[in-house]
């Protein structure tokens, strides 16, 4: 089986990679690193992706003797729809996402990217707040 993490270069990501590392370690299953970024706003620039952030990731895995895969979709869709398209194809048995600080459920609650993801993901979703700095 797989596991799938959603990454963006943030503190909260790097939390949610440091446990889904922890999950593949300790199953043996293989991780797909997923970076997706928000679509540009009609006529806007979308926002720079951080690929140094990602190599530094990709090297991390490498390094690490993890079994992985990185993918950079750039079709213009949302990430939410990005990770449930991962998800499916890659027969994920979990999820792993970071979130912004503020109280977890309150921000579930608000209708985030991560809220739509908890309640339609066709797997676990394992959630991961960043460590105060």
């Amino acid at each position: 089986m797989t596991v799938v993490l959603g990454y963006v270069d943030r503190p909260e990501a790097v939390a949610a990679l440091d446990q889904a590392l922890a999950v593949v370690r300790r199953t043996g299953e293989r991780l797909v690193v997923v970076s997706a970024r928000r679509p540009a706003p009609a006529g806007g620039r979308p926002p720079p992706a951080s690929v140094t952030g990602l190599a530094a990731v990709e090297e991390r895995l490498t390094r690490e003797s993890v079994p992985h895969a990185v993918q950079r979709p750039d079709r213009g869709r949302q990430p939410v729809d990005e990770l449930r398209e991962a998800v499916l194809a890659n027969r994920a048995r979990l999820l792993v996402i970071g979130m912004r600080g503020g109280a977890v459920l309150g921000r579930l609650l608000r209708g985030t990217t991560a809220q739509a993801l908890v309640l339609d993901a066709p797997c676990d979703v394992l959630v991961v707040k960043a460590q105060p700095s």
